[in-house]
């Protein structure tokens, strides 16, 4: 029999009227620990009274708590989407909302947006573009670089409980059908975690442990008021979002390979190291990319028509775990406007799958140097030749990290002076990887074109400066390409000399 404190039905029927509104119509979310009612500019978010195994819900304080938790923890990623706290209030049988001066419940209350603009909606209707996930995966770098550290406690590792418990778990619950495919995982995994302990202790020793979102999926991150922006990050359990920051954004990766989202894949992975500059580590992003989708298929085992989603997670989490192939490099370059960057994502997929390959681009990495955004745009100064040579010195020490865990490397930057493409062509050598060459080329004018044309980008070549470039038609050892015409051309050439198919 429900209490006062947990019988919540009055209060749901009180916000689903629409002259709590104003007059205007409410729609209305479940989950299994909320409620949320959208109506006009607002959505208000209930925690339900419940207490389960990771959450305690159940008495008005402790709502009131998680509350007030909650719009503290999103103001790092959501200041402008999270409003305030209110009371749902109560006195003779009649409800209001307000201060909380007679409070039977507690709400968040937020500016509510398009449902459209969620990431998980842009992904399933095939609307979401690169400068989205770029933005994405800035947003979660943004969150992982200025997060509290957490040290970690005496006693057993945080990671390998959740691994246990995770494994436990599906054990309980997977069904016949899926049993063979759940045993092939954890033969799999475990060895890995266990290889790499170690490793993930080093990590946590060194800071990489750090108050993160906890639920880091595409349905968590809208576009709002023109931003890509991270919300609903979990408040109730530490040990959700006390994470690794690389577990952390394991979610979103995971997300984007298990809907077929290749290219965007590589390209969130790219921009967040170009960040965190965390290349060293790729063997544990594949673990932690592993559990993720594992995580997701006991989610779907609970859901009576999750079954078949349960099996596709199954199935990427022991493809997660597979060893990669032999590491490459792939150099492009040429004058600005050649389609360098359009050439090196399309590329990617097609080399290996995230996090088996990235993308590092010197116009990211200078602007991460100095510790700007990458869409800010630098003046003169910020391309002095001393800056300039940093900035490939940096782009040889995370290719090599990123090399030496086991990732092809993709370098897209102009590389006029020899001087820079023999660091191109160092990476590999020290590596001990096959290196390819492919250099740009194609008519002023077209290039002139494409970067009138270009939206927001980390280049800051404008034409003058794609015209003041030195024109190098063939570069030795290198295999050079037309790029003006249809990108998908260039594409194929590319791919003929890699023989790879088109």
């Amino acid at each position: 029999m429900n209490t006062p404190e947990t019988d919540q039905a009055a209060t749901v029927a009180f916000m689903m009227r629409a002259d709590t509104h104003g007059g205007r119509p409410v729609e209305h979310i479940e989950t299994h620990i909320s409620h949320i009612f959208l109506a006009g500019d607002y959505a208000w978010k209930m925690k339900k009274a419940v207490s389960l195994d990771f959450v305690d819900f159940s008495t008005l304080a402790q709502r009131k708590a998680a509350c007030e938790a909650e719009l503290v923890v999103n103001a790092r990623t959501a200041r402008a989407m999270y409003l305030d706290v209110v009371a749902v209030n109560e006195r003779d049988g009649q409800l209001w909302l307000g201060p909380p001066t007679a409070p039977v419940e507690y709400l968040v209350r937020m500016h509510r947006f398009e449902q459209a603009d969620l990431l998980d909606r842009m992904a399933a209707e095939h609307r979401l573009d690169l400068q989205t996930v770029r933005e994405f995966a800035d947003a979660v770098a943004g969150l992982h670089l200025t997060a509290e550290v957490v040290r970690p406690q005496s006693g057993r590792d945080a990671f390998a409980m959740t691994l246990d418990d995770l494994i436990t778990n599906l054990d309980h619950a997977v069904p016949d059908g899926l049993r063979a495919a759940f045993g092939r995982w954890r033969a799999k995994v475990l060895p890995v975690a266990g290889a790499l302990a170690t490793r993930l202790a080093a990590r946590a020793r060194r800071g990489a442990v750090r108050h993160g979102h906890g639920d880091l999926h595409l349905n968590n991150a809208c576009r709002f008021r023109g931003e890509v922006v991270l919300f609903d990050a979990i408040e109730f359990e530490p040990r959700f979002s006390h994470v690794d920051v690389l577990y952390d954004a394991a979610f979103a990766l995971m997300d984007l390979r298990h809907r077929g989202e290749d290219e965007p894949a590589i390209v969130f992975l790219s921009r967040y190291l170009v960040a965190t500059r965390d290349y060293a580590d790729m063997p544990a992003l594949r673990l932690f990319l592993s559990v993720r989708a594992a995580v997701r298929a006991l989610v779907g085992v609970l859901s009576p028509a999750g079954q078949t989603a349960a099996a596709e997670y199954l199935a990427l989490a022991e493809d997660l775990l597979a060893a990669p192939r032999p590491p490459q490099v792939i150099a492009i370059g040429g004058r600005s406007g050649t389609g360098k960057s359009t050439l090196a994502q399309a590329l990617a997929p097609r080399i290996a799958h995230a996090p088996d390959v990235v993308i590092l681009r010197t116009d990211e990495i200078r602007k991460r140097m100095l510790v700007c955004r990458p869409d800010e745009t630098l003046g003169a100064d910020a391309y002095r030749p001393d800056i300039t040579a940093a900035v490939y010195r940096r782009l040889a020490d995370d290719a090599g990290r990123a090399l030496g865990a086991g990732a092809s490397v993709i370098v897209d930057a102009t590389m006029l002076k020899p001087e820079q493409r023999a660091i191109a062509q160092s990476i590999a050598r020290d590596g001990g990887a096959a290196f390819h060459g492919f250099w740009l080329v194609g008519a002023e004018e077209t290039l002139a074109e494409r970067i009138a044309g270009r939206g927001t980008d980390a280049s800051d070549a404008d034409q003058q400066v794609m015209r003041r470039q030195p024109k190098i038609g063939e570069v030795e050892g290198w295999q050079t390409l037309r790029s003006d015409r249809d990108s998908s051309a260039t594409l194929e050439a590319a791919l003929a000399v890699l023989g790879l198919p088109a």
